[in-house]
């Protein structure tokens, strides 16, 4: 009776085993399931032909009948008698052999028939194992998605559920082949309390992401805020709650964030396709190594890039490029070719009138496949360091990327041009060929801890000793204090290739220069700085300006003792009076402190941030 009950048992566990294996882990029962078919095939030509060739003269009835035979393998067809009379399978191992290979054909064809067959049932499974572990949701069915979530799999151990009001049947199919589950039931669509039940969202340690990135962008924020409200009816804890969402980050965290009483997510991340593709493209390709610098960190040659397309990830690259190509002893120039790059750019010019005043852009009304576009090409291609092709989708960039190419080539140049779209960006090599492409939708980019690391690390600098995390403090961030951190992390690079170092070098200590070195890493630091605030629609101070925030200081200071007001810095009108060159600001700090009688020094505070440099690699490196 025991030897019963042990079968019994050890057979309902491996075929549970099996379900669950094709249930939570398609990918890996896709690898098992190749593997099993070459076994099976393989051993079943062995196993049927040596049965075949000992019980038949005629050798070409042999080879037939075995070839059947392998075939009835994968349809639960089994004939042990063919072979059970040989000297080979007189062991006990040997017919061991001959049932596992039977049982692997068995698994390849099961595993297809409840991939298809079973596709529902399928689903129900995956629904009941996302009640365990991490949960991630994903609101919206696109390609970038379906993508993002087959990622999210990848990278780690969690449940991936996908919303959508009505899906197709080959959508469905999709995300069951993935290992994801779906949801398209009223409760779902609708984030009801009843949903979140459902999949197991419960008062504890558990974290759920939800990640709002459906095509259509308006419904992405009101389903948000019902999930919200459901979290609160439940009792969830804020910091188990996470959100992704694309939108303008100054004003869905404001709603969105856990703060004191109020009720929201526990970390909130946002971003705009435009801006995200715009700074992936200066981390992954900085401006700097397109140039080289001397020995005192001044750049041998002034930085000029061209722009193709001026739309919303144009005019975002042409920011990024202004900030981050900002170099001691180098000038920096842009062309954009855009046809409506003069008619279209209104709210642009408006917003960063600063931005065109202070650095030379050219603006071009051409396509780029106008005589004009290739006339430039040839006048100014010997000095180009950066091209970035954005004109609204991949096929067009491709095929201004190979034409551009070809053009360069001849030309003796060898200057790498840079695809940008909403879906991510490579690069246009030398020659002709170009890279795998880096997609937006993939964990590593949509998580704040990851693409802002840096930018945490350097901000938790700045804040008091209250026990508060890197990423407790990040999500307390206001937008520009945000934005303020990702652009002097994204000009690391330049600032180490200026100082002819290394990270790893930097973080070893290797970071002393002469006093000339240092100078100029600081004055470079202070044109990023510069350049990030006309980025950000901010304007220089009049002097007018800075005289009437100095009395008011003073006023202030003489009625309470103290002065809230920054005089420099205008945070309701964009002006800064740091705003100005270099060599200015020693005469600008001496007028400050006088007014304060603080030891203001602003070149000093520009070399600080330099210094400062070794200990934030280091401390990103730990966290």
């Amino acid at each position: 009776m025991g030897n019963y009950i042990t079968v019994i048992l050890c057979t309902a566990a491996l075929f549970l085993a099996m379900i669950l294996q094709l249930a939570a882990k398609p990918k890996f029962a896709a690898k098992i399931t190749g593997t099993f078919i070459v076994i099976a095939a393989v051993s079943g030509l062995f196993i049927y032909g040596y049965g075949f060739a000992s019980s038949n003269d005629n050798l070409l009835i042999a080879i037939v009948r075995a070839l059947l035979a392998v075939c009835g393998m994968f349809v639960a067809k089994v004939d042990f008698s063919v072979v059970s009379g040989t000297p080979i399978f007189q062991n006990t191992w040997a017919q061991l052999y001959f049932w596992v290979v039977h049982l692997f054909a068995l698994y390849a064809t099961a595993s297809a028939a409840i991939t298809t067959v079973g596709a529902e049932a399928l689903l129900k499974l995956r629904m009941w194992l996302a009640r365990w572990g991490d949960l991630n949701l994903i609101y919206g069915i696109t390609p970038s998605s379906l993508e993002f979530g087959k990622a999210l799999l990848a990278e780690k151990k969690c449940s991936v559920v996908y919303i959508d009001k009505s899906p197709d049947s080959s959508i469905a199919s999709t995300i069951t082949k993935a290992g994801c589950a779906l949801r398209s039931d009223e409760d779902a669509v609708n984030a009801t309390p009843k949903f979140l039940k459902s999949i197991g969202i419960r008062p504890g340690t558990r974290k759920v992401t939800l990640y709002a990135i459906g095509k259509d962008s308006v419904e992405n924020l009101p389903y948000a805020k019902a999930f919200l409200t459901s979290l609160e009816e439940c009792g969830i804890n804020p910091e188990q709650t996470t959100l992704v969402i694309p939108a303008k980050e100054d004003t869905v965290v404001s709603q969105m964030q856990v703060l004191g009483d109020r009720y929201g997510y526990g970390y909130v991340t946002c971003f705009q396709e435009s801006n995200l593709a715009a700074r992936l493209l200066m981390q992954k390709y900085p401006p700097c190594n397109t140039i080289g610098f001397d020995t005192d960190g001044k750049a041998d040659q002034d930085f000029e890039c061209l722009i193709i397309g001026f739309g919303q990830i144009g005019q975002a690259v042409l920011r990024q490029l202004v900030m981050n190509g900002q170099f001691v002893g180098s000038t920096f120039r842009a062309d954009i070719f855009a046809p409506d790059c003069q008619s279209a750019n209104g709210y642009f010019s408006n917003s960063f009138e600063s931005l065109l005043d202070n650095y030379s852009i050219h603006f071009h009304a051409c396509s780029a496949h106008s005589s004009e576009m290739y006339r430039h090409l040839r006048e100014r291609g010997y000095t180009l360091n950066y091209v970035v092709v954005c004109a609204g989708s991949d096929k067009a960039n491709r095929e201004i990327a190979e034409d551009f190419s070809i053009v360069l080539h001849r030309m003796g140049l060898e200057v790498p041009i840079h695809l940008c779209s909403h879906n991510g960006i490579s690069t246009c090599l030398p020659d002709g060929t170009f890279t795998k492409p880096f997609k937006l939708y993939q964990p590593q980019v949509l998580s704040s801890a990851k693409l802002d690391q840096m930018a945490m690390v350097l901000n938790q600098h700045y804040q008091p000793d209250d026990g508060k995390t890197a990423l407790e403090h990040w999500m307390e961030c206001d937008y520009f204090s945000r934005q303020s951190c990702r652009a002097s992390t994204d000009f690391v690079p330049a600032i180490l290739r200026a100082a002819g170092k290394t990270a790893e070098e930097a973080k070893a200590g290797q970071w002393e220069f002469s006093e000339e070195m240092l100078n100029t890493l600081g004055q470079m630091e202070h044109l990023r700085w510069n350049a990030f605030h006309f980025c950000m629609g901010f304007g220089t101070m009049s002097e007018e300006e800075f005289n009437s925030r100095a009395l008011n200081y003073k006023l202030e200071k003489e009625a309470n003792g103290t002065s809230s007001i920054r005089i420099s810095k205008n945070m309701a009108r964009y002006t800064h009076a740091c705003l100005i060159d270099w060599d200015a600001l020693d005469e600008l700090s001496g007028k400050e402190s006088e007014i304060t009688g603080k030891d203001i020094n602003y070149k000093r505070s520009d070399i600080k941030n330099v210094l400062a440099i070794p200990e934030l690699l280091r401390t990103c490196e730990e966290a």
